[in-house]
């Protein structure tokens, strides 16, 4: 009867540790399940948040394309207008050259007539 006794208080006392096993693993199981459901939300959000975010950065990147191209444009157009104004300013001091040429000329032609009165 002793031997009997150990063996129910055995089973009883094995019975008693599965039981808190149990326990502690469905809490353990209703932790994940929880986690489980954050997770999903926040992969949610992150998939709504990329489908909104995708559109925005790709029309950012050809906004930035476009302001390239018109940078581009206007390089060209700056260099064009440095040009022009350096041929101006060339044109300018030809032209004064011109002038002082035609008026020493003037001077020469003026000495020549003098020269051949005399």
């Amino acid at each position: 009867m002793g031997i009997l006794i150990d063996t129910v208080t055995g089973l009883n006392a094995e019975k008693s540790r599965l039981y808190h096993g149990l326990c502690k693993s469905n809490s353990l199981v209703s932790q994940l399940k929880e986690h489980t459901g954050n997770s999903r939300k926040e992969l949610k959000a992150c998939s709504m948040l990329r489908g909104k975010l995708l559109p925005d950065i790709k029309n950012g990147y050809h906004h930035v394309l476009g302001k390239e191209e018109e940078a581009d444009k206007l390089s060209i157009k700056m260099t064009s207008f440095e040009k022009i104004l350096d041929l101006q300013l060339r044109e300018k001091a030809m032209l004064e050259r011109s002038g002082h040429m035609g008026h020493e000329l003037s001077i020469i032609l003026k000495e020549v007539m003098d020269d051949k009165d005399e």
